[in-house]
């Protein structure tokens, strides 16, 4: 009688329960730590691509404006020369020492960063329903690892200026002059739009039509492909040109998630390169026909010389 009630009354042990709850505790975390590695690899993965889709549509973006870019040969800024003589003759040559291109459209880069002029539509906002926009894409100064683009000059609103002063000089004589404002058309807050966010590293090249460069500006003179053969004292004016925009731009971006992007796209503005020199009028046709007028000069004195195509372009600075 005692044994029977002493078997019925028997249970686990101590030992048992302990090694029980461990097995118990090893399997939970082992399922714990599979769950918590794959979700930590779905949230990663869905960070990355995020960040791959955002800076893909940032560099898209990019590619837009850069083919959006207009060539200083298609809308020029020149200073009235009937006035110049008039001011230059009262002022010494004062006034002549001053110049307009702060009032033309340019495309300046490096490797870091990159300007031009776009035509940008402004229905939204007071004014104008359009304008022409001088922009600059970089890496952003404020938060971290983002691409900005930012709006920061009207180019219309400052040749309006330019234009009323000028109206002003030539109604009430020389004596009325006053130089430039040199803020003219700046926005007192520039508008900066994020472009994407993620990115360590943004880098652009410029490609001229012979080789790949890291810096550009559309005001650099060069001398034209058919008169690189000439000796410098037999150069003329029309042997030399603005560079005007470059024919590629090539923009590569550097990701937090080590992704590398590299893209590259035709700046069609760049067709209007061969303007630059004597596109002075308003008038688009008569430039065209101008410019091929000087092509067909520039050829006839290049075949006089039996000029050969070289393998690059001289630059002349100033």
């Amino acid at each position: 009688m005692n044994d029977q009630a002493k078997t019925s009354q028997a249970g686990f042990t101590l030992v048992e329960i302990l090694l029980a709850i461990t097995i118990f505790v090893l399997i939970i975390g082992s399922i714990y730590a599979s769950l918590f590695a794959g979700v930590n690899a779905l949230s990663a993965g869905q960070e990355s691509m995020e960040i791959y889709q955002t800076a893909r549509a940032g560099m898209n973006r990019i590619l837009k404006d850069l083919r959006k870019a207009l060539s200083p040969a298609s809308f020029p800024y020149e200073e009235e020369e009937e006035m110049l003589d008039q001011l230059e003759a009262n002022f010494y040559g004062g006034y002549m020492e001053e110049d307009d291109e702060d009032l033309q459209l340019v495309f300046k880069g490096s490797s870091t960063q990159f300007e031009c002029a776009i035509r940008q539509d402004t229905s939204d906002e007071d004014g104008p329903s359009m304008d022409v926009r001088q922009i600059r894409y970089r890496m952003g100064e404020d938060e971290e690892n983002t691409v900005v683009k930012e709006i920061f000059r009207s180019i219309l609103i400052a040749r309006l200026e330019d234009t009323l002063r000028r109206r002003h000089e030539k109604q009430h004589g020389p004596e009325s002059y006053f130089a430039p404002n040199a803020s003219s058309g700046y926005f007192e807050d520039p508008i900066v739009q994020t472009v994407c966010d993620g990115v360590e590293k943004i880098e652009f090249a410029y490609y001229n039509g012979f080789e790949w460069q890291t810096s550009w500006d559309s005001e650099q003179i060069v001398i034209n492909d058919f008169s690189q053969d000439l000796e410098d004292d037999l150069l003329q004016d029309e042997d030399e040109e603005k560079v005007g925009l470059p024919q590629l731009v090539r923009v590569t971006m550097t990701l937090k998630n080590g992704i590398v992007m590299e893209a590259a796209t035709d700046v069609p503005g760049s067709d209007l390169n061969v303007l630059g020199q004597i596109a002075q009028e308003s008038d688009f046709g008569s430039s065209f026909r101008n410019s091929l007028n000087r092509l067909d000069r520039l050829r006839m004195r290049a075949s006089d010389r039996g000029y050969s195509r070289s393998s690059g372009r001289r630059n002349r600075f100033y």
